[in-house]
């Protein structure tokens, strides 16, 4: 906020040169503030969650391992996304709704 405080008032154009604006769009907040590094966790979950498992496209995985995984992936996707819609990450409502309805047309 410091930054974008000293670009508004002329200070220092480091803000615009530098690309800090990149990170005065999240918002403040433990959630937010480590919004990245929950999302990354989520990713890695995602792909432990294939690593481990057996693939749904597998022929010899039967009906009930295709269920299990596809539940798995659907329900840690829905846990996400239920806490971006909470917490929202973003400041602008606009980013928030795409990056909602990017979540959704995941699943």
């Amino acid at each position: 906020m410091k930054k974008e405080v000293e670009y508004v008032f002329g200070i220092n154009s480091i803000w615009n040169d530098e690309q800090y604006y990149t990170f005065s769009s999240f918002r403040s907040g433990f959630f937010n503030m480590y919004h990245r590094v929950f999302f990354n966790l989520y990713t890695m979950v995602m792909i432990a969650i294939d690593a481990f498992g057996k693939n749904a496209h597998d022929p010899e995985a039967s009906k009930e391992e295709r269920k299990l995984l596809i539940s798995f992936h659907f329900w840690v996707t829905i846990v996400w996304m239920v806490a971006v819609i909470t917490n929202r990450p973003y400041r602008c409502l606009s980013t928030n709704l795409m990056y909602i309805l990017g979540m959704g047309g995941f699943t």
